[in-house]
């Protein structure tokens, strides 16, 4: 009887230990997975557009000759940019906003008209032409690459994920489609790249071009994809004294898009 009872209570104690060894291996494993490490790096691709169509018409009332001076300019502009291959960059990175760090590769094309001086029909043309801007090149798509000393991928802020890139590059037509306007401070032979447009950015025509992203979704250990796309119309005064003109006008159209893939590595 007493051997029996010692049996007994010998087999509990191994099935309450065999209980306990479950528990605890299973508890183990909640706090494994309570504590797997969080991405500290992520492979970085981008892709963007950028479409912008300018239009000038700026045009003087007629004077005693009868003539009109015009100030006509119609052009649009189309980037695209992207990322050769993914960019590593650290989580530290992506949250101070990511400057200097991805370079783009881009194409552009670019059409457009240019004509400032007397209106066409004018006889004054004869003895003071108009100033007409090089064309030849325009139509065409050109290749040229952006630094990433002009770019920022990553926060802009607190949940405000966003792409940008501004700065001048060398003009990839050259002197070719509308060097006088494209080159605008930086002067002829580059080109003044806006991503997004400044005019976005702050005054009147400020809005939003960045995108929610919460730090619990890019740190889910998931790949993380964050779009954001936007158009608008900034318009302008095109002279400070309308009663002398017939037509005062000077707007941009734009239509910016992007889309960044973040995929968790070592």
């Amino acid at each position: 009887m007493a051997a029996t009872l010692a049996a007994v209570l010998a087999m509990r104690g191994r099935i309450v230990i065999a209980v306990l060894a479950t528990l605890a291996c299973a508890g183990a494993a909640a706090a494994s997975a309570g504590t797997e490490a969080k991405p500290t790096a992520f492979n970085v691709r981008v892709t963007s557009s950028f479409v912008r169509h300018h239009v000038t018409h700026v045009v003087r009332k007629k004077d005693e000759t009868g003539c009109r001076l015009r100030n006509d300019i119609d052009t649009r502009q189309t980037i695209k940019a992207s990322t050769r291959e993914p960019v590593r960059m650290t989580l530290g990175e992506v949250l101070r906003g990511g400057k200097n760090i991805v370079g783009l590769r881009a194409s552009e094309k670019r059409t457009g008209t240019y004509w400032i001086g007397w209106e066409e029909g004018c006889p004054l043309l004869a003895t003071q032409p108009a100033e007409r801007s090089t064309t030849t090149g325009c139509g065409a798509t050109k290749s040229f690459y952006i630094s990433n000393s002009l770019t920022g991928v990553g926060f802009a802020g607190a949940g405000k994920f966003r792409v940008m890139y501004a700065g001048g590059e060398p003009d990839p037509f050259g002197l070719r489609c509308l060097p006088e306007f494209y080159g605008g401070e930086a002067g002829l032979g580059a080109v003044i790249l806006g991503f997004p447009p400044a005019a976005w950015q702050h005054g009147a025509n400020k809005r939003r071009w960045w995108t929610p992203l919460s730090r619990p979704k890019l740190l889910s250990g998931k790949p993380v994809v964050v779009r954001w796309k936007g158009s608008g119309t900034v318009s302008v005064p095109g002279t400070l004294n309308p009663a002398g003109y017939d037509e005062s006008v000077y707007r941009d159209d734009y239509l910016v898009s992007w889309t960044v893939t973040l995929t968790p590595t070592k």
